[in-house]
């Protein structure tokens, strides 16, 4: 095994003082930068390799208190094989691992080149929730949301409605149709009481599923808990919209998130209708 400077383009992680930490995590290689971005996949509290799923590495956290930012730079154990080169746009939409990356460390004879400037993906955040359109709860699940997709998409709007079908319907065609949004994250509303409907106003408005995103994000919920079985996200595409549903509670949302982030880039390209060959012959 070999090890690189990577660049985490998603880790929020509290480190531990007295020793260093393993973080498991997709690493894909930016041609701009000439450096890796790492993508998080979940906290590896050890170095045995047994429950690495998709990861291709190890990030090799250092033993210090507080929290290692987006684009802090760090060591990688590679475990698994590195995947194609990714394209610029794409991994430019990560915010070039955060503006306040350090210099990146020459340990792999890798060197730094400027950073290109791309926009993110449009972002709109919906709420499902009667308590917390009531004012009776704080919605905290829409919040992280915006903070975890942060690499990949800046928000453009975001609302709090109650578990009315006809509500988050019409939100969601307005978003899609008026705002153009290129991604709308429900949260909420996905379960199976009589008042979750957020699934099925999904399914009603979009025009292709996307039913891939829905049974990763599963698979790493069932990882945690046998209770995400329960849920019933839809995930699809209206226009050039893409829609995914996730729970409603914030470590479920943290969850998923860590599936969505690795894919969006590419995903929301496509969407647009942009001409990515190479992507796909990566992919």
């Amino acid at each position: 095994l070999r090890c690189l400077v990577v660049r985490p383009a998603f880790l929020d992680t509290q480190l531990d003082p007295e020793r260093p930490e393993y973080h498991r995590a997709i690493l894909v290689y930016d041609d701009v930068q000439q450096t890796f971005l790492a993508f998080s996949t979940g906290v590896q509290r050890s170095s045995r390799l047994l429950s690495m799923r998709e990861a291709n590495a190890l990030l090799m956290l250092p033993k210090q208190a507080g929290s290692l930012a987006p684009g802090s730079i760090v060591r990688a154990m590679i475990i698994g094989r590195l995947g194609a080169t990714a394209s610029a746009d794409a991994l430019g939409r990560a915010r070039d691992a955060a503006a306040s990356t350090r210099p990146a460390s020459h340990h792999c004879g890798c060197h730094d080149a400027k950073t290109t400037t791309s926009h993110h993906w449009s972002l709109g955040i919906l709420t499902v929730s009667d308590r917390c359109s009531r004012g009776e709860a704080e919605d905290q699940s829409g919040p992280r949301i915006g903070e975890l997709l942060a690499p990949v998409c800046d928000i453009a709007q975001t609302s709090i409605v109650a578990d009315d079908q006809s509500t988050i319907q019409s939100t969601l065609v307005n978003w899609c149709d008026s705002l153009k949004l290129a991604l709308i994250v429900t949260t909420g509303g996905t379960g199976m009481s009589p008042r979750d409907v957020t699934p099925e106003a999904t399914r009603a408005v979009i025009e292709r599923e996307a039913p891939g995103l829905a049974h990763a994000m599963m698979d790493r919920g069932l990882g945690a808990t046998k209770m995400a079985a329960l849920s019933r996200s839809v995930c699809g595409i209206r226009g050039r919209t893409l829609i995914v549903n996730l729970p409603g509670s914030k470590k479920a949302v943290a969850e998923c998130a860590e599936v969505l982030l690795p894919l969006l880039p590419h995903a929301l390209r496509l969407i647009s209708g942009a001409n990515d060959e190479t992507g796909h012959r990566a992919v």
